[in-house]
């Protein structure tokens, strides 16, 4: 992965993390990148001001990958994982006013044994009208 990509999606990571509060997979890598970075930039940046300086956060990313090679690494890694994850999610929203889900992102791991749902993307209607 390029450095400027790296630096990029890890602040995106970053972002999302300081978000989220929920405790799931996601937040948890977003939680890991999080606290690697804030000691890696303790002094240089404060991550808790990183939605108001979201450039700067990416040019003292990149300084830092830049200049340590290892931590680079490990940081590319949690990036990946935090991808992954991220793409393994279901998305699923409920409208409360006509009562219908809306499924998006929904993904599968390639299985003989899964049947396919023709409608993923589409509105369905689980409840009776009154």
């Amino acid at each position: 992965m390029l450095d400027t990509l790296l630096a990029s999606k890890a602040s995106e990571i970053v972002l999302y993390g300081l978000d989220k509060v929920t405790g799931g997979s996601l937040e948890a890598i977003a939680g890991e990148v999080i606290k690697s970075l804030k000691s890696k930039l303790q002094g240089i940046f404060n991550l808790d001001r990183a939605r108001e300086n979201q450039e700067l956060l990416k040019a003292a990313i990149l300084n830092l990958i830049t200049e340590d090679k290892s931590f680079r690494n490990n940081l590319e890694q949690q990036v990946l994982r935090f991808q992954k994850e991220e793409n393994n999610t279901i998305n699923v929203t409920q409208n409360a006013q006509d009562r219908s889900f809306n499924f998006n992102n929904l993904t599968a791991e390639t299985n003989t044994n899964i049947a396919a749902d023709t409608n993923i993307g589409q509105q369905h209607n689980y409840f009776r009208n009154e």
